[in-house]
């Protein structure tokens, strides 16, 4: 049901961003209350409605001025009644002013549509949640490849994708490798912003040989969240809907091993498990 309507209300957004489409007239628009609509598309989209709005009107706002059409214009076209609100606004979304985006219009890009981020819902006292599962996994041996990334790097999402897909390429015919699960593991290495990823696929090799890349992952419990899509746009979103779910539960995490790990079905990468690791055992967890 959600979806839908936040499908909706991104085309919406798309026929009126000339105008001035406030959180109240949207609402209105789908007979909804401006604080309800606005939980829901925060939730459904992984940014605020006024910050998503801002990013698609100063995005749009870019072909006026590839045009060479006047500042002052294109302000008053997206509906601004000062040429300094406009500007202010887009030194806020792309962090430079409109005159040396054109003066160079090569320094950024423009903001895509936004994606509904699909994956199961539960209503916990008024406020939408990930629903959560949990699953207890077994030890088990990985064949494995790893890279160490920065976050502060704004190519370090490019760098993963590009890594993962070595991995699968060089893995798909090695005979002692299990062709059914992809995984990959997240593990923060010094500070919030560094990461080791791994990238892994079940092995029943016992002996390893001195290149060989193989490690032992502890079993344990995990809280479990199924989501549909490709990670890259839903990352931002992911790591929020984990949060408030830990702040909920008032979880605690546990720190042996990797604490996510990401499982896929290798036939279908479109959808995929978030593992958290836990602390405490199923039968003291409630959902």
């Amino acid at each position: 049901m959600y979806e839908e309507m936040i499908e909706d209300s991104l085309q919406y957004i798309e026929e009126n961003v000339f105008d001035n489409l406030s959180l109240r007239r949207i609402s209105d628009h789908f007979n909804m209350s401006s604080f309800h609509f606005s939980r829901i598309f925060s939730f459904m989209i992984g940014e605020p409605y006024r910050q998503y709005l801002l990013k698609r009107k100063m995005s749009h706002s870019l072909v006026m001025l590839n045009d060479n059409v006047s500042i002052i214009d294109t302000a008053y076209s997206y509906g601004f009644t000062y040429p300094e609100s406009y500007t202010r606004a887009f030194k806020q979304v792309f962090g430079i002013s409109p005159k040396k985006y054109q003066s160079n219009k090569n320094l950024i890009q423009p903001y895509g549509i936004g994606k509904v981020i699909t994956r199961d819902l539960v209503n916990f006292k008024g406020e939408l949640f990930i629903r959560c599962e949990y699953e207890f996994m077994e030890s088990q041996r990985f064949y494995f490849d790893e890279i160490k990334i920065d976050k502060s790097n704004p190519n370090w999402m490019k760098d993963t994708y590009r890594a993962g897909d070595r991995f699968l390429e060089n893995t798909q015919e090695l005979p002692f490798i299990n062709q059914r699960y992809y995984f990959n593991s997240v593990k923060c290495e010094e500070y919030q912003m560094k990461y080791i990823i791994r990238f892994m696929k079940l092995t029943n090799k016992k002996v390893a040989q001195p290149d060989d890349k193989i490690i032992v992952e502890e079993g344990g419990w995990f809280a479990k969240f199924h989501y549909v899509g490709k990670i890259k746009d839903i990352y931002d979103s992911l790591e929020i809907d984990i949060k408030r779910w830990i702040e909920r539960k008032d979880e605690k995490l546990e720190y042996v091993g990797n604490g996510i790990i990401i499982r896929y079905e290798l036939s279908d990468l479109s959808q995929f498990d978030i593992m958290v690791r836990l602390k405490r055992k199923l039968n003291r967890l409630k959902e």
